[in-house]
């Protein structure tokens, strides 16, 4: 019995393998960066959209909650991370958990541009946790095409396309 075997491709593989390990940590962190807008994106969609103009609070940015999400991607071992935040931490609490019975502090009553009067109190807020249906409902949504291209761009390299 003669075996015959043709090995003639076997340095262009070793090349396509270099090439993949070398991008493939660029690829990973494109990937959880888009992954990651995608996410903070979803999460700017799902929040609640006010029509208040009044001040932030303190060690809030200005503006509105749905415009203060983002997403900081880092190279980490083998892998990237990337986070989603929002520049106003103290808004979304008050959003996701709601707040209690606001009483006025150095006054004796609470007034804010468009409230037609000074008031002795503001009732609590509702909570409204848009958060869970984006995490449980959409990540994996957002998240799986960018899985898929980096297994479609190491295809194409290992292919040597």
């Amino acid at each position: 019995m003669i075996i015959e075997s043709d090995a003639s491709g076997t340095e262009f593989l070793r090349a396509r393998i270099e090439e993949a390990k070398l991008l493939l940590p660029g690829l990973l962190v494109d990937s959880a960066q888009l992954a990651g807008d995608g996410v903070a994106s979803a999460l700017g969609d799902a929040a609640p959209h006010g029509k208040g103009s009044g001040d932030s609070p303190p060690g809030d940015a200005p503006g509105a909650l749905s415009e203060s999400f983002h997403c900081e991607t880092e190279a980490q071992g083998d892998g990237a991370m990337a986070t989603v935040s929002t520049t106003q931490p103290a808004k979304l609490r008050y959003v996701v958990e709601g707040r209690g019975w606001v009483y006025p502090v150095n006054k004796r009553a609470l007034y804010w541009d468009g409230l037609p009067h000074p008031v002795p109190y503001a009732k609590p807020s509702q909570a409204n946790d848009f958060i869970s249906p984006v995490i449980n409902d959409q990540v994996n949504e957002i998240v799986e095409p960018e899985v898929n291209a980096i297994i479609d761009n190491l295809s194409a390299i290992l292919e040597g396309v």
